[in-house]
């Protein structure tokens, strides 16, 4: 199903400011030339390490669990990996891509296209992250960030964009559906990878690693136990300190100076428990909103997982290290939204990711 025909999320209110800036974007999606030259490339040229806003991430605040114990190799199968010499990338992993039909996911996928060019991958995209909140019952605040986030590039942006014709030139963003059209990139809805047709299509794919990203669904043991290399999470947040969803409210709300992401495994249903890879960081600004934050945590969160796919490439296996304990955030009630705006917090602000918008027209 394509992306575009995904369900439509309870309505909400879209803020002024942001209706304007969708038209300003649509206004340059239906006047940009189609004329310009189209290179066919199978990897997309985005410099890696460079955020959406054209800010480089430290490569200070990028860790790696590394290889010391107490650490977890997933299962493996001998005939799967094997050593290969340095530099040679011998082997081919088969990857399911989970993720969300929103923007941040849309963003993390351009960006992990350089990576992905070796492997064989296939994009299973769901709906919406978690249950679907009935109008009446979700916060305005998160009901503003759902707008922000997915209904304004999902029902809007991605539509205009694609029935535009726009080619791809090897640098811009390419949507969902254009991805597929472009790049021959499989993607495919997947609303519940563990539901009996979720399993039936996860076992079709036969993916040797599902690596998630802002995938909707918690995957349970049926479906983790399909990949011989396991499951890699993506978790937008600092683990352990930060499990659950939404972590950079928290880690805004806690008066934390930077936010960040975690690279981990997934052993079981538990949420955010599994062995860690890496870690990446960004500093906070005050001046910026909730939505700005979050997109700027998938620059470093491409690199950590360019990074773990180069050694799976090379035929090892990467070790994770065990979490402590930590705490579970779950979504923010009524009045915590309330005190984020109190404290000055905004929730998305046209002008903090409309550079992000713009990185999808042809330059």
């Amino acid at each position: 199903m394509p992306v575009a025909a995904l369900p439509r999320q309870a309505s909400g209110t879209t803020p002024p400011s942001a209706t304007s800036m969708i038209c300003v974007v649509a206004a340059r999606v239906v006047t940009a030339t189609p004329a310009l030259s189209v290179r066919r490339s199978t990897s997309y040229h985005a410099p890696r390490g460079v955020s959406i806003s054209g800010i480089r991430i430290r490569p200070d605040l990028v860790t790696w669990g590394g290889t010391q114990a107490p650490a977890y190799n997933p299962r493996c199968r001998p005939s799967t990996l094997r050593r290969v010499a340095p530099g040679k990338h011998a082997i081919t992993v088969k990857i399911l891509y989970c993720t969300n039909a929103d923007i941040e996911s849309s963003v993390a996928l351009n960006l992990l296209l350089p990576a992905f060019a070796r492997h064989d991958v296939c994009v299973a995209i769901s709906p919406r992250i978690g249950s679907a909140s009935a109008s009446g019952g979700e916060p305005a605040s998160r009901r503003e960030l759902r707008v922000a986030e997915q209904t304004l590039a999902v029902e809007l942006l991605f539509p205009l964009i694609e029935n535009a014709g726009l080619p791809d030139d090897g640098k811009r963003f390419l949507t969902f559906g254009e991805l597929e059209r472009h790049r021959g990139l499989r993607v495919a809805s997947l609303p519940n990878a563990n539901s009996a047709d979720g399993l039936a299509f996860v076992r079709g794919v036969a993916p040797d690693l599902i690596l998630s990203v802002r995938y909707g669904s918690i995957f349970r043991a049926e479906c983790i136990a399909i990949p011989a290399l396991g499951v890699l999470n993506l978790h937008a947040g600092l683990l352990p300190a930060y499990r659950g969803v939404i972590a950079a409210f928290r880690a805004l709300m806690n008066g934390d100076e930077e936010i960040g992401c975690t690279l981990h495994y997934i052993m079981d249903g538990s949420i955010d428990t599994g062995p860690v890879l890496g870690t990446a960081r960004t500093p906070v600004d005050r001046d910026r909103s909730l939505l700005w934050h979050l997109l700027r945590l998938y620059p470093g969160a491409a690199s950590l997982i360019a990074d773990a796919l180069e050694r799976l490439g090379r035929g090892e296996v990467p070790a994770g290290t065990a979490q402590l304990a930590g705490k579970y955030y779950s979504y923010p009630t009524e009045s915590e939204w309330q005190e984020f705006g109190r404290r000055g917090w905004r929730i998305a602000d046209p002008s903090d990711f409309a550079a992000t918008w713009r990185r999808y027209l042809p330059t």
